[in-house]
């Protein structure tokens, strides 16, 4: 289509450096007029292998409008503190929820709630009823205009992902009033900022600690400051500025 009708491709890499940049490196191939990516990290590797390539920096956007503090909330049951992830229920994913479940399991006053589904549902049901009673986690699946509710009704989020090329839900989350427990890495401190805490998630002890801070301090609107920047409306005329230069 570009050799013929002189179109400009605008390609966005969603897949970032999963997979050791494999997808990225397929992708480049294609040789687009501009390649838009995540992040500073992304862009360098890019340019490490394709130093002639146009990259632009521009994340990924949530709907301030669907996702506020203010709203009807989900009626999970669950007493105390508690502690949401969002994210599909299968062990061989990147999604490390067993990693939360095992931070969890080290504190005394903090319930787990897991929005999600997939093939391990009763996998990570066992290992909650094993490493948190009965009383102290509930999985629930619900339509996704059911999700601005189930983040309006707990007190923090966490979700402990390997190599997550962005990670909306933080951004939900964050929008939703709640602060954020995450990875350690350059996409989770660029979208978290000072909204929340990111820590060595594999080591359970620290990773409990960060939960113990996220849920004793008073972020005030730090989570909801750090999403506007993040903004359908701000993204989109990012994407404007990149699609009129092409």
């Amino acid at each position: 289509i570009r050799k013929l009708f002189k179109t400009p491709i605008l390609y966005t890499e969603r897949a970032g450096m999963v997979s050791n940049g494999k997808v990225l490196r397929r992708n480049l191939k294609c040789k687009p007029d501009c390649l838009v990516v995540f992040n500073q990290e992304t862009k360098e590797y890019v340019h490490s292998i394709a130093p002639e390539q146009r990259v632009e920096i521009i994340p990924n956007g949530v709907n301030l409008a669907k996702f506020s503090p203010q709203g009807e909330k989900y009626e999970h049951g669950l007493q105390g503190k508690v502690l949401l992830t969002v994210g599909a229920l299968n062990r061989q994913n990147h999604k490390r929820i067993h990693l939360a479940i095992e931070a969890v399991s080290q504190l005394t006053d903090v319930s787990l709630l897991i929005c999600g589904d997939g093939p391990d549902v009763q996998y990570f049901n066992d290992l909650c009823t094993q490493k948190l009673g009965a009383q102290r986690f509930k999985i629930v699946k619900v339509d996704f205009d059911d999700i601005p509710n189930v983040y309006r009704s707990v007190d923090a989020f966490t979700l402990p992902s390997e190599d997550e090329p962005f990670g909306r839900v933080y951004l939900e989350a964050m929008a939703s009033g709640l602060p954020v427990v995450a990875t350690d890495d350059s996409m989770r401190r660029t979208i978290i900022g000072k909204a929340g805490v990111v820590c060595n998630v594999e080591n359970t002890e620290e990773y409990a600690a960060a939960i113990v801070t996220t849920l004793s301090t008073d972020w005030a609107n730090a989570p909801v400051e750090q999403a506007t920047d993040f903004s359908w409306e701000s993204v989109a005329e990012r994407y404007a500025d990149v699609i009129k230069s092409l």
